[in-house]
This record gives C-alpha cells, sequence and structure tokens, in this order.
C-alpha cells in the first residue's frame, strides 16, 4: 500500500490510493501531458570535502563517491539508471565561478562526475549540490 494523500482528519482507508508508475498531468493550459515519475530526480546529492576527500553530508540514491584528484569528485549510484543519456546538474559554493559536469569523461549508467572550479578555472575541493534526473534501469 502506498501512502498518497492524507486528509486533514488523518489517514484512513477512505483517503488511500496507489500511484502508478505511468501517472501523467495535463499541462496548465491543458495541451499536452508529462510524465511526472519520469520529472522526478533520480539521485541528488551534497557533500563536502574532509581532508581532502567527498564527504557525504545528505543524499539520495548514492552508494558512494570517490576522490579523482582536487574538486573531481565521483558519484556512484545505488541504482543504475536506464542508459548514460540522463540530465547531471550541479552548483558549488564559496569559489566564484561554476561548477561544472564532465559527462565525456565519467559518464555511466552507475556514476558520474562533478568538478569544482576556482576563480581561475582550476579544480578546487568544495562544497557542491547535484542532482540527475532520468530513468532507472
Amino acid at each position: 500500500m502506498a501512502l498518497t494523500q492524507v486528509r486533514g482528519d488523518g489517514l484512513n482507508s477512505d483517503a488511500i490510493s496507489t500511484v502508478n508508475s505511468d501517472i501523467t498531468v495535463n499541462s496548465e493550459g491543458g495541451a499536452v501531458t508529462t510524465s511526472v515519475v519520469q520529472g522526478l530526480a533520480k539521485a541528488w546529492g551534497y557533500f563536502v570535502y574532509a581532508g581532502g576527500v567527498p564527504s557525504s553530508q545528505d543524499s539520495l540514491n548514492v552508494s558512494s563517491y570517490d576522490d579523482n584528484g582536487t574538486g573531481d569528485a565521483g558519484i556512484n549510484f545505488s541504482s543504475s539508471m536506464n542508459n548514460d543519456d540522463f540530465c547531471a546538474v550541479a552548483t558549488q559554493q564559496n569559489h566564484g565561478s561554476a561548477l561544472t559536469n564532465n559527462p565525456s569523461s565519467g559518464r555511466t549508467t552507475s556514476s558520474t562526475n562533478v568538478k569544482g572550479r576556482g576563480t581561475n578555472y582550476s579544480t578546487v575541493d568544495t562544497e557542491q549540490n547535484w542532482l540527475v534526473i532520468g530513468d532507472l534501469a
């Protein structure tokens, strides 16, 4: 039984229904539909560097982080993606330049890489927030 609705008077059997993995929702204008499940984040995380090694602060669908060098973190998924064409985005803290996701050198169905960059574009160990959207295997 999956919980999908709780009313103000609490939970009862009349308020529970199961949501399928293929649920779609009409757009605001009603012209198109979109898959709710496909648009959800399948993995996300926040890590900091402790002694030069990525240290997870919170995450979803992450089995571990790898230290691939200064500012270069490998993210290993607990559950693999369906293919390596997923969307991965990331942000960083405190170094004044954009964090880059480097899919060409590290993206697989079971992992991806992110790199922290300083103001001179050199790699730096910095706090990073990231997420992955796509289909799980």
